[in-house]
C-alpha cells in the first residue's frame, strides 16, 4: 500500500512537470513600442491586446479629435486567415429572470405559488458614438487553439518558479510570411455621423514566435495578491505580454 501510495504521489508530481502550456507572441504591421500593440495618428488611437487563452483580441479606440467619432460595427470585421467574423451580427439577446410569490392560507391546507418572469431585450448598436477625447473598447472573438510548431529549438532558461536552477523550453520563430497563424483587424470609422466622408483601418498581425515550456516554468513564482474583497496567492506569470497568448498544446 505505502509503495502504491509512493508511486501514485511520483505520477502526480511527473503529470504536474509534463504539464505543457504553449505562449505565442504577436506582432503587427504597424510600429510597436516594445511589446505594446499601439496605432495612432492625428484623429485617432487603438490599442490592442491579446492575452488570454488562445488569444483574446481586445482593442480600445480612443478619439484624439475635437470632434465625434463614428465606427460601422457592420462594416468593420475580424478576419482570421481568409475568414470574416463581423463585429455586428443584428441579434437580439434576451436576457430573463424568474421569480416565485408564494401564497400561504393559514384557514385552508393549501398553498399558491405564483411565477413572474421579466425579461430585457437588448442590441448590439450598429453605430458607435465617440465623443471627442473619449474611448470605446470591443472584444469578441479568439486568435487560434494551440499550433503545431516545426522545428522547435531546446533553449536552457532560468526557472521562473525557483530562485535557482535551469529548465528546458522550446521556441521557434516566423516571418509574417510563413507564421501559421494570422489574422486582420478591419474597422470602418467617419468624422461623419451620416458616414459621406469614411476611412478605414486595416491591421494585419501574425504569431512571430512560440516557446513550449512546463506549466510551472509559465505560472512563475507564488505571489500575495490584495484586492478590495480578498487576500489571496496567485502566480507571477512573467510570460505575461499585451502581445502574446498562451494555449494548452495537446501532445
Amino acid at each position: 500500500m505505502k509503495n502504491l501510495l509512493l508511486a501514485f504521489t511520483a505520477a502526480l508530481v511527473w503529470s504536474a512537470c509534463s504539464y505543457q502550456v504553449q505562449v505565442l507572441t504577436v506582432n503587427a504591421d504597424f510600429a510597436q513600442q516594445d511589446t505594446l500593440l499601439r496605432y495612432s495618428n492625428d484623429t485617432f488611437e487603438i490599442v490592442y491586446n491579446t492575452y488570454g487563452k488562445n488569444g483574446q483580441l481586445s482593442f480600445i479606440v480612443f478619439n484624439k479629435s475635437n470632434v465625434p467619432l463614428y465606427i460601422d460595427w457592420k462594416r468593420s470585421a475580424f478576419i482570421r486567415g481568409m475568414q470574416k467574423q463581423d463585429y455586428w451580427d443584428g441579434d437580439i439577446i434576451i436576457n430573463t429572470q424568474t421569480t416565485a410569490d408564494y401564497n400561504i392560507s393559514w384557514l385552508s391546507a393549501y398553498s399558491q405559488r405564483k411565477y413572474y418572469t421579466q425579461g430585457v431585450m437588448t442590441q448590439q448598436e450598429q453605430i458607435t458614438f465617440i465623443p471627442p477625447r473619449t474611448a470605446v473598447t470591443m472584444s469578441k472573438f479568439n486568435i487560434s487553439p494551440p499550433i503545431h510548431a516545426k522545428g522547435t529549438n531546446e533553449k536552457v532558461v532560468r526557472k521562473s518558479y525557483k530562485k535557482r536552477g535551469t529548465t528546458k523550453v522550446h521556441e521557434v520563430a516566423f516571418t509574417k510570411e510563413n507564421s501559421p497563424v494570422s489574422f486582420r483587424n478591419f474597422l470602418t470609422l467617419s468624422l461623419k455621423h451620416d458616414f459621406s466622408e469614411e476611412f478605414y483601418v486595416d491591421h494585419q498581425f501574425w504569431v512571430s514566435q512560440s516557446i513550449k515550456m512546463a506549466k510551472k516554468q509559465y505560472e512563475g513564482m507564488s505571489v500575495l495578491v490584495e484586492d478590495a474583497d480578498a487576500i489571496y496567492v496567485d502566480y507571477a506569470y512573467p510570460y505575461r505580454k499585451p502581445n502574446v497568448y498562451f494555449t494548452y498544446p495537446v501532445e
